[in-house]
């Protein structure tokens, strides 16, 4: 329970760091999504895995 804990928490501030240091642009190109010719990810989904919103 503890490890689960301590995971979410450095993915938390692992985005927390992303999202006030990084471009929205240097985030796309790092995403686990990765470029590549056919993405199964909804528009939500990239946004929620970026750390920003849709417009």
């Amino acid at each position: 329970m503890l490890g689960l804990f301590a995971e979410r928490m450095a993915n938390l501030t692992g985005l927390i760091d992303a999202v006030a240091f990084q471009r929205l642009d240097q985030r796309l190109a790092r995403c686990p999504a990765g470029p590549g010719p056919d993405l199964t990810l909804t528009h939500q989904e990239l946004a929620d895995e970026l750390g920003t919103v849709r417009k």
